[in-house]
């Protein structure tokens, strides 16, 4: 099952070359310090004196698994310095030359079936020839037909030796698939676990999660290197996206300074453990609002005031209609509504105010802040939770919003609305919502009060997460 064979020029003195093959070795595990997949059986090999050896030599076994991938190939233990402490490892080799007779033998036909048989038949002068002739074999040499095959490696080191498959596999740890608020860290941080091809788990082996698309972050940048631990896991911390498609690849490169593989200039022999898939694992997720403009509400068309105190959460709105947004009158005079796609799709009367309640929920892992942005015309109030966004409870007259391009907007402090006029248009008012105002790992309330003045009317709202930096 091993052999050595020596080339003519690479001996320089007497050497003896022991083969002892190496006991409780199993399957595919082996005594090469290493978690890859191991290919037995295993032998150690000595040389005494080890300088006699002044030329590369072949070392091969043969190997007992019926099929051997093409990535397996011969190594040993050796011991090497790594931070400037000596460790214990392996060594890789290019294949050596073929060996004959490594996988063993074949012999000749017994004789003495050849004479039972010849006999049988009655031909006994031939069947006394063959019993001669199997006399002979007994004390003769026997002819032998030498087979070949195995493992070579090139080598004048020597240790225990046995065949390495120099091939991990990497998963996916996590779903490949999901969708997150825009601005927001994902549920489930892409995550990636490296085996063999037997299911061992491989440490060592550096995770490269790059963003690819969409412009978000992995742990805070545009990469983040991971290395496996002990059970084959590489998870990114966070993975923060954007509006729409976002994509992140995961690149994995084996690690283990441990693992060497001698220099050879062979073709199709490697210089590293391949991770595969090469090109790595695609991880996607869709960025969206955590509200988006168009959404569904409970809603109440009402005169001017009605309903007070509706933004507290325990409001009973049993009682509402249930429309999508936007709301407001159907005419054609402003830029807004001629947006493609654009339909007004739930009526609000000229004069009136519109209340509208909607529940979202946030995962307990949320961390994002949000921001409120409203499109109307004309006058506007928004609570979440019950806490006003439009002015500071506090202080009343010390309004809270933000706008941006439309300079139309102003604070009414009797009223407590933040007014506009003309048309309405999306992005240019914002509200912040303070991470206290939330509920995390339950249902938060969204309350708006939408006052008309005359004319034409239109209100629609989307909650965001701020976009990555």
């Amino acid at each position: 099952n091993a052999g050595v064979q020596i080339p003519g020029g690479a001996i320089n003195a007497a050497v003896l070359v022991t083969i002892v093959p190496l006991p409780g070795s199993t399957f595919p595990t082996g005594p090469l310090n290493t978690t890859l997949d191991q290919y037995g059986p295993f032998s150690d090999v000595k040389v005494s004196p080890e300088t006699a050896i002044a030329a590369d030599v072949s070392v091969g076994i043969c190997p007992s698994a019926a099929v051997v991938p093409a990535t397996v190939f011969l190594a040993h233990n050796v011991t090497q310095t790594v931070n400037n402490v000596l460790t214990p490892g392996i060594e890789v080799l290019p294949p050596g030359a073929f060996i004959s007779g490594l996988c063993g033998v074949t012999t000749p036909p017994s004789a003495l079936r050849t004479a039972f048989d010849l006999g049988r038949s009655g031909d006994y002068a031939s069947a006394t020839k063959v019993v001669g002739s199997a006399l002979a074999d007994m004390l003769l040499p026997t002819n032998a037909n030498a087979t070949g095959g195995g493992i070579t490696g090139t080598t004048k080191k020597f240790s225990p030796f046995g065949g390495v498959d120099t091939k991990v596999y990497m998963t996916a740890n996590s779903t490949t698939t999901q969708s997150a608020p825009a601005g927001s860290a994902v549920q489930y941080p892409p995550s990636t676990l490296v085996k063999t091809n037997f299911g061992t788990a491989v440490p060592k082996v550096d995770v490269l999660f790059s963003v690819t698309s969409g412009g978000g972050t992995v742990a805070g940048g545009s990469s983040s290197k991971v290395t496996t631990g002990a059970t084959g896991v590489a998870t990114v911390s966070n993975w923060v996206i954007n509006t729409g498609s976002n994509t992140v690849q995961a690149v994995g490169t084996y690690a283990d300074p441990t693992v060497t593989f001698r220099a050879s200039t062979i073709t199709g022999f490697p210089q590293a453990v391949t991770v595969d898939p090469t090109a790595g694992i695609t991880f996607t997720a869709t960025g969206g609002d955590v509200v988006p403009y168009g959404s569904s509400y409970s809603f109440l068309d009402g005169a001017q005031g009605h309903d007070d105190g509706f933004q507290v959460p325990s409001f009973d709105v049993s009682s509402w209609s249930t429309g999508n947004g936007p709301f407001g009158s159907a005419t054609t005079a402003c830029p807004l509504n001629h947006e493609t796609g654009f339909t007004m799709n739930t009526g609000w009367t000229i004069g009136n105010d519109l209340t509208l309640r909607k529940n979202f929920p946030l995962p307990s892992w949320w961390t994002a802040p949000l921001t409120v942005s409203a499109a109307i015309d004309n006058d506007i109030q928004v609570f979440v939770n019950g806490h006003p966004l439009t002015f500071d409870p506090a202080a009343p007259t010390v309004a809270l919003f933000s706008f941006s391009g439309d300079g139309n907007y102003a604070y009414n402090s009797t009223t407590q609305f933040v007014t506009h006029e003309n048309c309405a248009t999306k992005g240019s008012l914002t509200f912040s919502i303070p991470a206290s105002f939330l509920t995390l790992g339950g249902q938060n309330t969204l309350a708006i009060r939408a006052r008309d003045r005359g004319s034409i009317n239109y209100v629609d709202v989307k909650i965001t997460a701020p976009a990555p930096q």
